[in-house]
């Protein structure tokens, strides 16, 4: 990663505590993943938002509307139903990642834009 800036974001007790409780490469990998799905969620808010401006439309609702689909998509809209473990999540993840076709190099040149 480029530059790093350290903030604070609420999240549930369990993902605290799986995180706090994570080695240090587990860590790693959650903060690529968190600053990866950011910039994703950025970039597709500018874009949006640029886009419905320019046809006076409200960007927030589909926004919003589209991370709704990728949490069904990636099936963590039933995450706490589900029982699974963080790490579960993020090797499933992983998993549904390399097999459409994302490569280490090709996630590190993307944290490097």
């Amino acid at each position: 990663m480029k530059d790093t800036i350290t903030i604070t974001v609420p999240v549930d007790s369990g993902v605290a505590e799986y995180y706090r409780s994570a080695s240090d490469v587990e860590r790693r990998k959650i903060e690529l993943l968190v600053n990866l799905h950011l910039r994703d969620m950025m970039a597709l808010a500018k874009r949006r938002q640029e886009d419905e401006a320019a046809r006076g439309e409200c960007w927030e609702a589909d926004l919003e509307r589209r991370r709704a689909d990728l949490l069904v998509k990636l099936g963590l809209d039933k995450v706490p139903e589900s029982g699974k473990s963080l790490q579960e999540i993020m090797t499933e993840m992983s998993r549904k990642a390399q097999e459409r076709g994302l490569t280490p190099e090709i996630l590190q040149s993307i944290l490097d834009e």
